[in-house]
């Protein structure tokens, strides 16, 4: 636990050593071709991008964390500025980057190892996986553009709980990549509150404890952004987008002529659960959805209604039935015989399993 209230200014970047660099030069297109084992190449290259920051983290130097405010809700999602965390004695921040490092990539039960997942964003839950999309991409590039602002005009002097904060993000004092987490770091503590420490109970003065968790939602380096948890998706993707390219979607499958109830079906993509789902669906998706033959195999697998053509979308229950495994979060138990959905979409490869 930090206190606000009682620490020393300590100002990050009067260290006079030369700051290091945690990343090499690299620069992400299109996906391109995949990899030996299935994953497309721009996703092998953030997975190791992002294998490589977390492992120099502890030995970055000049370090810095920054206190802001995100507003899902609102149009101007971030700030509106950045405030910086001062921390009475540097090895104190190096300790916090240290406790993150060994989360991700440490010995006890890593988040990241290798064999991870990583994908393209598609709108489905990055739980389980991580998803990357480029900084100029429409679903997230006038979010970056805002979150660059507020990372340029960070306040040194006022107290970070004013802005009641509940956006950590950690950097470098090259701003060559951003560790951002979502949390409420900031306890007031009033009428001299009582609490644990050092084998004893003591008391703390009112005021203000920071307390940072070691969970990340969202890294950011060079041209990428990479989505570790749901809470990383929201941090930056135009949700407006999202619905605008489901609905086009959408309009595609009506002209096909593919479910029995366009109307309700079209008024179904509108909620946001069903558009992520429908997001999910690509040209190339769409037109083998158009084959004949793979729709009555589908509808047989997965238990759907089908006839003339069309899947029965005549209730909510068989338009998220038919949205599931259009978005790929259906599968097929194959030792019960029974469909089932996903929480996670990765290739299955047993090459890799340990």
């Amino acid at each position: 636990m930090r206190s606000f209230r009682n620490s020393t200014k300590h100002d990050l970047t009067r260290d006079t050593s030369s700051s290091r660099s945690v990343l090499p030069a690299s620069s992400y297109g299109d996906d391109g071709d995949s990899s030996a084992d299935g994953m497309p190449k721009n996703a092998e290259k953030s997975l190791n991008y992002l294998l490589e920051l977390f492992s120099h983290l502890p030995h970055v130097e000049k370090l810095q964390v920054i206190a802001t405010k995100f507003q899902p809700s609102s149009k101007d999602k971030f700030g509106p500025k950045g405030y910086m965390v001062a921390f009475k004695n540097y090895t104190e921040l190096v300790s916090l980057v240290n406790g993150i490092a060994a989360n991700y990539i440490g010995e006890k039960k890593p988040v990241l190892t290798s064999d991870s997942v990583a994908v393209r964003y598609d709108g489905l839950p990055s739980e389980g996986r991580l998803s990357y999309l480029e900084v100029s991409d429409t679903l997230v590039a006038e979010s970056w553009n805002k979150f660059k602002a507020v990372m340029r005009d960070v306040d040194r002097e006022e107290n970070p709980a004013s802005c009641k904060p509940n956006t950590i993000i950690i950097t470098s004092s090259k701003r060559d990549f951003f560790l951002i987490s979502i949390q409420n770091p900031v306890t007031t503590f009033k009428h001299r509150s009582v609490f644990w420490g050092k084998g004893r109970f003591s008391q703390v003065k009112d005021g203000e404890l920071l307390m940072i968790s070691h969970q990340i939602d969202a890294v950011a380096f060079k041209d990428t952004i990479v989505f570790l948890t749901s809470r990383g998706d929201s941090l930056f993707v135009d949700e407006s987008a999202v619905q605008k390219q489901a609905a086009r979607t959408a309009e595609k499958m009506t002209k096909l002529h593919l479910v029995s109830n366009e109307k309700m079906f079209l008024e179904a993509v509108k909620v946001p659960r069903n558009a992520h789902w429908l997001f999910a669906v690509d040209d190339k998706r769409l037109e083998k959805i158009g084959d004949m033959r793979i729709q009555k195999e589908v509808a047989k697998v997965f238990q759907l209604k089908y006839s003339d053509g069309r899947f029965s979308t005549e209730t909510k229950g068989e338009i998220a039935c038919l949205l599931k495994v259009l978005g790929k979060q259906g599968m097929l138990d194959v030792v019960e015989n029974i469909p089932m959905e996903v929480s996670t979409r990765g290739r299955w490869n047993p090459n890799k399993e340990k």
